[in-house]
């Protein structure tokens, strides 16, 4: 079963682009313009990742001017349960640290980070006499696995310590303006007490942070526009109205109005309408279209009309 997180992703890829988030886009890439380090919070569902994908890295690489100039690579890694090794596979996708035993550079980086909090520095200042001409996009995805892996730790003291190398050592790296390595922290809202524990990391966070914001009325009205552009068919006013007071609120809401949007397509063309009304809206059950789709959670809209 796929959850909302994964489902909020698809929904970004079928209307083609990320309507509605293009305040969020440059309000990201006007973070990276004064640290090489940004975090990007938000809650589970809510998503982070299609406005990376769909979003930020498009927009990078359309020209954004960074320390090597306006070429970008950007790779996507999460900690999962060997942060280290992960962490050094992803600066060897981003061609960082790479020879011609690519296996080797990364197990010597991995060992290197264990030993000392400038061992990602060092292997980036090393890459860097070659005078690199692009810059490096390192996205973080899922940071929390360094906190929540620790639960199933068999050696916790050991774990603290691996979670410790890498957070110092990305900081290390993205504190050294000369290298071109920019990382994007991307963090599950309700785990940003966790970075407290992580003075200069929390620091450097804490000054370039963003906090994936509601929708405005505007930027919802797009994406009801992106999303019933393939019908060709438009929604009145206070349709819109509606929708965004029920599910504009709540970004994890994003699927839901997909399907809604969907049901009441359907319903309009029966009915020989180009226009999708209030009253059709309000004939769709929000209970039959979680079952439907199979949507592993609580529908806003029952829960609210049952109260009423």
């Amino acid at each position: 079963m796929e959850n909302l997180n994964s489902q909020n992703d698809a929904l970004g890829s079928t209307i083609g682009h990320l309507a509605g988030r293009n305040r969020q886009v440059f309000d990201i890439l006007s973070l990276f313009q004064s640290s090489q380090m940004v975090g990007l919070f938000g809650e589970n569902g809510s998503g982070k990742t299609a406005l990376i994908k769909r979003g930020l890295i498009p927009e990078l690489e359309k020209g954004f001017l960074g320390i090597a100039g306006r070429k970008w690579k950007s790779v996507t890694i999460r900690p999962g349960i060997t942060p280290l090794e992960n962490l050094s596979a992803g600066i060897a996708q981003l061609g960082l640290n790479q020879g011609k035993q690519k296996l080797e550079d990364e197990v010597f980086l991995t060992e290197s980070m264990r030993l000392s909090n400038e061992g990602l520095k060092n292997a980036c200042l090393q890459k860097e006499s070659q005078k690199s001409d692009f810059n490096a996009l390192l996205v973080i995805d899922n940071f929390e696995d360094l906190f929540q892996f620790r639960e199933v730790s068999q050696n916790t003291a050991e774990w603290d310590e691996i979670v410790k190398s890498f957070i110092q050592n990305i900081t290390k790296c993205a504190s050294y303006s000369s290298i071109p390595v920019y990382f994007l922290i991307v963090l599950r809202a309700e785990y940003m007490s966790r970075l407290f524990e992580y003075r200069h990391f929390y620091e450097i966070v804490s000054a370039s942070q963003y906090n994936l914001p509601q929708f405005r009325k505007t930027e919802f009205t797009e994406v009801i526009k992106a999303i019933l552009q393939p019908s060709k068919m438009a929604m009145h006013k206070d349709g819109v109205d509606y929708l965004y007071n029920e599910l504009g609120k709540d970004l994890k809401n994003l699927t839901l109005l997909k399907y809604y949007l969907n049901e009441a397509v359907e319903t309009t063309a029966t009915n020989s309408k180009e226009e999708i009304g209030l009253e059709v809206l309000l004939q769709i059950s929000s209970d039959s279209l979680y079952a439907k789709k199979n949507l592993n959670c609580f529908s806003p809209l029952a829960v609210r009309r049952s109260k009423d």
